[in-house]
């Protein structure tokens, strides 16, 4: 698995020349990762969750496992949101297989700082959307 690579010229010199001892062209190099199920990507961006967060989601999920359709058919989800608004500059490329997408060396952590935002609140049930509510904040 490749991943956390900045520079993917600078990766495939030290990939092809240093490693290898091989003066390699980086189009040989794409192509072989390529076909090797390896490609660039814009890595996905994911809110940043402590050990803590993680191991109360997954003991949420362990004690729901067993619901039916029916139950969850039953349960009007509800969140409220900060949409906080950055000064992103581009993205993060990384080179991965299809199904490490969601690896967390793959994936970019984003974290709320910016003074400027917006609260929501919205809430679905199966299959049908409430209103999406724009609130006040302090």
């Amino acid at each position: 698995m490749l991943t956390n690579i900045t520079s993917f010229e600078k990766h495939e010199k030290t990939v092809g020349q240093n490693q290898l001892g091989l003066k390699v062209n980086k189009i040989t190099i794409r192509c072989v990762l390529h076909h090797a199920g390896y490609h660039r990507r814009v890595a996905m961006k994911v809110p940043f969750l402590t050990k803590l967060h993680k191991h109360a989601r997954m003991g949420w999920a362990h004690l729901y496992h067993c619901y039916k359709q029916q139950q969850w058919s039953k349960i009007i989800w509800s969140d409220e949101a900060y949409i906080h608004l950055s000064d992103n500059r581009g993205h993060i490329f990384i080179t991965h297989c299809a199904d490490e997408e969601y690896l967390e060396d793959c994936l970019v952590l984003t974290f709320k700082h910016s003074p400027v935002r917006v609260m929501v609140w919205g809430c679905i049930i199966q299959g049908r959307k409430g209103p999406l509510i724009v609130l006040e904040y302090p």
